[in-house]
Parts: C-alpha cells; structure tokens; sequence
C-alpha cells in the first residue's frame, strides 16, 4: 500500500530535510543539537492528540546477550534496534526512546496523519519481515514482539532531556 509521504523535520539554518538521527546538516553543516530540528507541524507545545503507539523489543535478548561475546551482542543488538528504528522512519513515525532492546514510537505526532495507526501497522509488518529475513550469525537468529494502541494523549515537548525531545503521555501509552 503506498502512503503518502509525510513532511520531513528540516535543518532551522537552511531548511534542508534532515532526519532526528543526524548530527550535521548534509547540506550546510550546521550542527543539529538533539530537538532542534523543526518540524513542519509544532512539537513545541502541549496539546491532546490521537496517535498510534507502538512498542517493539527483541525477544530474549537478556539471556543471548549475556551468553555472548559483548562486542558480537552489542553489534547483533545495535542491527536489530536499526531494523526497529528504519521501519519506524520509513512509514512517518518518530522513534521517541530507545531502552535497552527496545523502542517506543509514535505515530501521528509530532508530525500529523490520519493514516497513523495504519503506518504504525505497517511499520511493525516491515519490521517483522526484515527480522524474519535477516540470517542468524554467531548469535541466535532474533525474535521481536511489536504492540501498537491507539488513542487520545497528551504530547508534550521534553526540553530538560536532550535525548528525548518529544513524548506523550496518556492510558494508550501505559
């Protein structure tokens, strides 16, 4: 299902695309400080949203990681969190913590769609089957558990953490 593409968080010096991942502007080489990328729709004050949430993590990762060697499971755990966060990105959505082996995202904020909880779907499918596809290694062949709600919360810009710079609040994220 194709979607339409979303507007892209721009660099504030020269309003070229950038993405939350990137430290420099491709274009100008501005230094982009965690949450000041703008977006083209504000993330700067609280309002109520109905959004898509989405939390992924690796299956098992405790064990496999503790059963390896650390640099091996770092890489093996650092390729699995790249698949989660490239699904995220590709389909809209803006991945708003990374904890350990997992990720929470949301889709429909900061930037809105109305399609939110089928991009969130559709992430989570593209995740799956990238998952499914990658080759086992030295370590176990990974296994990941997605879940997705959707509802009515609260976002609200987090300026006192400079690596998260956007969050919701609300019973669809709990």
């Amino acid at each position: 299902m194709p979607f339409e593409k979303l507007p892209i968080p721009k660099c504030p010096r020269c309003g070229h695309a950038a993405s939350e991942r990137d430290r420099f502007c491709a274009q100008c080489g501005n230094k982009l400080a965690s949450g000041s990328l703008e977006y083209p729709l504000s993330a700067t004050r609280r309002e109520r949203k109905i959004v898509s949430v989405m939390f992924a993590d690796v299956k098992g990762s405790t064990q496999i990681v503790g059963e390896n060697d650390p640099e091996s499971a770092s890489e093996w755990l650092e390729g699995i969190l790249d698949v989660m966060r490239g699904a995220v990105h590709q389909l809209g959505g803006t991945v708003n913590r990374v904890q350990g082996d997992g990720i929470m995202a949301l889709f429909g904020a900061p930037i809105e769609c109305e399609d939110h909880s089928i991009r969130a779907c559709a992430a989570a499918i593209e995740m799956l089957d990238t998952i499914d596809r990658k080759p086992a290694g030295s370590v176990p062949k990974p296994s990941i558990r997605v879940g997705i709600a959707s509802g009515e919360v609260m976002t609200l810009p987090v300026a006192s953490d400079p690596a998260i710079n956007y969050d919701a609040m609300g019973g669809v994220v709990h």
